[in-house]
């Protein structure tokens, strides 16, 4: 806001304190409302400020582009002759000069002629901030063999904006801020047609360590050249985008990593963990809700949930190990650990690299009945295990009381709840006459939750 005259601002704000009218108001509902007081009373007026200040480009190294000006004792500061652009770095410099730059130890580079005057010269030895190139390579991208212009007006204005801006929250002030004021000069200048550089922004969180940004200085960095030889590149990417959201900062855990790198081990022997058709229907209604989920997670870069449900989707393959279901769980987790996908995927006899498949589709029904029957499954098992735990001594026989209607289901899943928990199962009736049933659990049986007793 701006052009407020002070003296009407302190006496109207005495009279919205006396009104209480924004008491309770959240932050932002509040700031709209109160502009439009503001305006509405002819106060002030609405005005956009960008911060962007005088922006010191010049660095004493050689690494950056050098600045094409040149000092002539006689003109002064003197721009290069367009024609003799870019200035280019010399190769042969001394870095072991600590005051001055390395530019400064190449005298043919540095010695020079006016190109006013064309007496004897001197190159400016600075060179730009490495943010200079940055604030605009990606329009470079576009045509970066092009020897003629800085880039082709038709293909920057078909390939660009950029779609998704990934970095650190340090770069706002710096890299972005820039990027946008060197998009708008051009799109001014007439060079491109679309006036913001990116379409989405994702600030991406910082890795701590004990608890502040990871320094040389505070000795608390972890080389990633370390972890991927003692863990793999694999685990350690799969490790940094399942420990977080993108966004959240986080804190070092060398327990979590081994927890990431012994979960791959087990992805490891997929190759020959067979195929197992007994509880196919589901595992097939399992990866058709695990392709709309996943794949919905990494469309919203999600890929803390990505991995979550990988995980789990894994944990129904172990169990009932089917090969549409590897198949599409490797192209799935291949994003995130492309090594270990393809290898697995060449060991099961593919001939094509996984790499050049298709993201899985689904292409057969969802079956409702088969998916909900075999949760059915796991819930059971996960309760006999519970029970299993509470009663703190060996079981032999396990008895399970279903209510008449679903008897003809539990009857069909007997072999494979008796194959999951290597136990002897009698499956009775809840409203049988000749019932064993020493406890009277009969009567617990529900729908959809059967009534368990162990001996």
């Amino acid at each position: 806001m701006a052009s407020l005259d002070s003296a009407a601002l302190v006496e109207k704000r005495k009279d919205l304190l006396i009104k209480g009218k924004y008491n309770g108001m959240k932050s932002e509902a509040f700031r709209k409302e109160i502009i439009n007081y503001i305006i509405k009373n002819k106060i002030g007026k609405f005005k956009k400020n960008y911060r962007i200040r005088d922006w010191n480009i010049s660095r004493q190294r050689y690494w950056g582009t050098p600045i094409p000006i040149i000092h002539c004792n006689n003109c002064g500061v003197v721009p290069e002759k367009e024609k003799n652009l870019p200035v280019k770095l010399p190769k042969k410099v001394n870095y072991s000069t600590p005051t001055k730059s390395p530019l400064d130890t190449n005298s043919n580079f540095v010695n020079t002629k006016c190109p006013k005057c064309k007496s004897k010269a001197k190159r400016e030895t600075d060179t730009m901030t490495t943010f200079v190139d940055s604030s605009w390579y990606f329009l470079r991208y576009t045509d970066p063999k092009n020897n003629k212009k800085i880039f082709d007006n038709s293909k920057i204005n078909y390939w660009m904006p950029v779609d998704q801006y990934i970095g650190g929250i340090e770069h706002a002030v710096g890299h972005l801020l820039y990027s946008r004021f060197i998009t708008k000069f051009l799109k001014k200048e007439g060079y491109i047609n679309f006036d913001e550089p990116f379409m989405n922004l994702l600030n991406q969180g910082m890795v701590l360590k004990d608890g502040s940004k990871m320094s040389k200085s505070k000795g608390n960095v972890v080389d990633p050249l370390e972890m991927i030889e003692k863990y793999g590149s694999d685990t350690l990417r799969t490790y940094l985008l399942f420990i977080a959201s993108p966004e959240s900062p986080f804190e070092w855990s060398d327990k979590d990593i081994q927890g990431v790198y012994k979960f791959l081990l087990k992805v490891h022997d997929l190759a020959s963990i067979g195929n197992n058709n007994v509880m196919k229907k589901f595992m097939e209604a399992i990866t058709i809700k695990k392709i709309e989920e996943i794949t919905k997670y990494y469309d919203n870069k999600e890929f803390n949930k990505v991995i979550i449900s990988l995980m789990d989707f894994f944990s129904y393959i172990e169990k009932y190990p089917n090969k549409f279901s590897i198949i599409a769980f490797l192209k799935m987790l291949y994003p995130v650990a492309p090594h270990l996908s393809e290898e697995i995927y060449k060991k099961m006899g593919n001939k094509k690299i996984l790499a050049k498949t298709e993201w899985p589709e689904v292409k057969i029904k969802f079956n409702k009945k088969e998916y909900e029957k075999g949760i059915q499954i796991e819930k059971l098992v996960s309760d006999i295990m519970n029970i299993k735990k509470l009663v703190n001594k060996k079981i032999s026989n396990v008895y399970l009381y279903v209510i008449p209607p679903e008897y003809k289901l539990y009857s069909s899943i007997l072999k494979v709840l008796e194959s999951r928990l290597k136990l002897k199962i009698n499956l009775q009736i809840s409203s049988s006459k000749d019932l064993y049933d020493p406890e009277n659990k009969s009567k617990r049986a529900k729908f959809g939750k059967p009534a368990i007793y162990v001996e």
